[in-house]
């Protein structure tokens, strides 16, 4: 089996405190403007690497205890994601998805299979607001499939940790009563975290690289304003592109 892979970066975050590899997946059915990893974008960028090579690879990388699956939209190779999963936690790594949420069918059976240690979803706008999400997503986001995805996390088998990324984005979602709105949506996750939107990448618009990315004070702000609004979330937290990671 094939997977097709955006690239691979050994030991650059942690899952729930542990050393772990990020692993890109590559292609997405959305076309966000502001994305920050537009070559994943094009399958034809990407690298069809066999399973069986990926898996060697990530085995030979000195103490990982811990892989992270992004993209792109890794849900869309469903087949190539359960393998994955499956072989990490035979191997005691632990695991944790970053998906859009739009395909809740594959999230649901990686948790009923217990394959899943963190999900993180990100959530872009409040779910009501079907024309926010379109702008932010080039017109192919369905809200109500990212709200089943959330759903997924309630799943009685499912006892790992929900994560919320918001990417805080100026001129659309960047003002707290809908910061506020999302959080009332998502009110019970694990961790809430603001990603404030960083313009000094290779942008798929470029006319984005123009706005002025938020400040860590109004980053602070818009996450207490979300505050308000969660019950039962353990963390708080802003990942600003002038201090770093900070928790509120």
């Amino acid at each position: 089996m094939y997977v097709l892979l955006g690239g691979i970066k050994p030991l650059v975050t942690e899952v729930m405190g542990r050393k772990a590899t990020r692993i890109y997946m590559g292609g997405c059915n959305w076309k966000c403007p502001y994305c920050y990893v537009p070559t994943l974008l094009n399958e034809k960028k990407c690298m069809r690497v066999n399973m069986s090579e990926l898996i060697d690879l990530l085995g030979q990388i000195k103490g990982m205890e811990a892989v992270e699956i992004t993209g792109g939209e890794p849900t869309r190779q469903d087949e190539q994601l359960e393998m994955l999963c499956r072989v990490c936690k035979e191997k005691g790594w632990l695991v944790k998805i970053h998906s859009n949420g739009s395909n809740p069918g594959v999230l649901a059976n990686l948790v009923t299979e217990n394959l899943v240690d963190v999900l993180t979803l990100d959530v872009k706008a409040p779910l009501d607001d079907e024309d926010m999400w379109k702008h932010i997503t080039g017109g192919r986001a369905n809200p109500q499939k990212v709200r089943e995805s959330i759903d997924v996390a309630h799943i009685r088998s499912f006892e790992g940790l929900l994560e919320i990324v918001v990417p805080v984005l100026p001129g659309v979602n960047d003002k707290a009563e809908i910061i506020k709105k999302i959080a009332k949506d998502v009110r019970y996750c694990g961790i809430f975290t603001l990603r404030g939107f960083d313009p000094n990448h290779d942008l798929v618009d470029i006319k984005w690289k123009e706005r002025v990315p938020p400040s860590h004070n109004k980053l602070i702000k818009l996450a207490k304003a979300g505050r308000d609004a969660l019950y039962n979330v353990e963390i708080v937290m802003i990942e600003s592109v002038e201090k770093g990671i900070e928790t509120i």
